[in-house]
């Protein structure tokens, strides 16, 4: 833990994680802003040195808190480090008092050239809040394709049929992430998976975050291709998460795996794929997620037509 400097009333301190008085009110004002509770993924391990909240306190309550993600990605096979914000929040009694500039303006002094961009996902409500630190607004996209019908004119999924897809149908099986002891499984047969695509990141920790949480029903082991896979069927699209594999595979022959001959009419990718070829780009957009960059090296990231990966979102 770090007490940093007290202004006023107010002390203002960093990655406290193992002191539990503060852990548990950062808890409590994160459960009253977004639902969340980071207390199940803190006592099994996951809460590493990548998620640093800075905060407010008044009284030993957190009352204001911005956290630091640091994320290491691998973009188009350079080596990139950023660092995303995340977890902004404010006590509605200590609102419009400047406590989350000043932990902006903590993290920016602390950081100043030390990373090659800041970027963070802002609430709808608050898009005219950023700017005024020097973010600014960037799109998204996502690759997506048709898969197989049987209409005429309409191609299957890898173009035409394969004597692989009929064989990969159904090859899935779920794995079981209820409780914290098969988290931990999970997690330490996952150290040896890459994720795939031409914009990646590797962090175990945010993983775990999804996988023992939001997403703990949607995680595949595909036992032929030694691959797991993050995957929900929404209104006959086949949203492909992430992709976990040793070797580079292809998003086509995972989803292969996920049914075909009309299970679902789309693939849709939550990364960006290395070959882009023979899919469709639209721009992405989902409520409070608009995505905002701080630095020359993310300020083409809408021209690029890249996606930050969807399970990198803190």
């Amino acid at each position: 833990m770090s007490f940093e400097s007290i202004v006023g009333k107010f002390e203002f301190v960093k990655d406290y994680k193992e002191n539990p008085i503060l852990r548990a009110s950062f808890n409590e004002l994160a459960g009253k802003t977004f639902g969340l509770d980071f207390e199940a993924w803190y006592r099994a391990g996951f809460w590493g040195e990548d998620y640093i909240p800075y905060s407010a306190v008044e009284n030993g309550r957190v009352v204001a808190n911005v956290a630091v993600n640091h994320m290491r990605f691998c973009k188009d096979g350079k080596e990139r480090f950023y660092l995303q914000l995340g977890t902004v929040m404010t006590d509605k009694e200590y609102r419009n008092r400047g406590l989350s500039r000043r932990l902006m303006e903590w993290i920016f002094e602390e950081y100043e050239g030390k990373v090659d961009g800041i970027y963070l996902f802002a609430n709808d409500s608050v898009l005219d809040f950023y700017p005024r630190f020097g973010f600014r607004q960037v799109k998204e996209y996502q690759y997506y394709k048709k898969f197989h019908l049987t209409g005429a004119g309409e191609e299957s999924l890898a173009g035409n049929e394969n004597s692989w897809k009929a064989d990969l149908q159904g090859k899935v099986r779920k794995v079981p992430l209820e409780m914290p002891e098969e988290w931990i499984a999970f997690a330490e047969k996952i150290k040896n998976y890459h994720t795939q695509g031409s914009f990646t990141n590797n962090n175990l920790g945010l993983l775990m975050f999804y996988a023992s949480g939001f997403f703990k029903d949607s995680v595949y082991y595909i036992e032929k291709l030694d691959v797991y896979a993050i995957a929900e069927l929404e209104s006959e699209v086949l949203v492909l998460y992430e992709i976990y594999a040793k070797a580079e595979i292809t998003p086509e022959k995972v989803a292969a795996c996920f049914g075909g001959n009309g299970g679902f009419r789309e693939l849709a990718l939550g990364f960006t794929p290395r070959d882009t070829k023979g899919y469709e780009c639209r721009e992405y957009r989902e409520e409070d997620t608009t995505v905002f960059v701080k630095g020359a090296e993310l300020e083409g990231f809408s021209w690029e037509r890249k996606m930050f990966p969807m399970l990198s979102h803190a």
